[in-house]
């Protein structure tokens, strides 16, 4: 395998890895006992992200974009669709802290996840002409990572189908919002059981 190649999925490991984490920040217990917005919080995440971006700068004599081989620095090359990528960028992240809250970060980022695969091969193969050397192969990818993704949307309707529906909501929301509302199933089966206890008593 090419150098390049090796660095290439070295990096993109990396960048899974690290997509995969920024998230959790926001149910980390002394974050959440802040109960802040979704959208507040997204706005400590930019701020980050304004800052850590200044961590490129001494790697900047570096690009050859940017200077030559002589030390002359040639025209600085600006595409306006890199401000609409980072427009995208905070978007999607906006999305993503928002869904949080409702089906947890697993579900969330599971759901996320897999689309984002999806559409960013959609992309490359229809947009940008990336080379599909196995079809074959590719459509099978595709249908299972949809397989996983509908199980990780759809686990509890799965859950009932197979186990009935007394099947733990708390397995499914690794959060807090789980523990009052499997109480409250627990507490409604034990006063329907009084109930009817007491109507074959009569």
């Amino acid at each position: 395998m090419p150098v390049s190649a090796s660095a290439g999925y070295i990096v993109a490991v990396l960048s899974a890895m690290l997509n995969g984490s920024f998230p959790a920040a926001f149910k980390i217990p002394s974050v959440a006992r802040c109960n802040l917005h979704p959208l507040l919080f997204q706005l400590y995440v930019s701020f980050g992200v304004f800052l850590s971006s200044w961590l490129a700068l001494p790697f900047m004599p570096y690009n050859t974009q940017l200077t030559d081989a002589e030390g002359d620095t040639p025209p600085f090359p600006f595409p306006p669709l890199g401000l609409l990528a980072g427009t995208l960028f905070v978007l999607s992240v906006t999305f993503s802290f928002a869904a949080i809250p409702f089906i947890g970060l697993a579900m969330a980022q599971g759901v996320w996840g897999g689309s984002a695969i999806l559409v960013a091969f959609i992309w490359g193969v229809a947009v940008f002409g990336n080379e599909v050397t196995s079809p074959g192969l590719a459509v099978a990818a595709i249908i299972l990572l949809l397989t996983g993704v509908a199980g990780i949307a759809f686990c509890e309707n799965i859950s009932k189908y197979f186990f009935g529906p007394k099947a733990n909501y708390a397995s499914f929301h690794g959060d807090d919002r789980a523990t009052p509302l499997a109480q409250g199933g627990a507490e409604d089966e034990a006063k329907l059981g009084e109930s009817l206890d007491h109507n074959a008593v009569e």
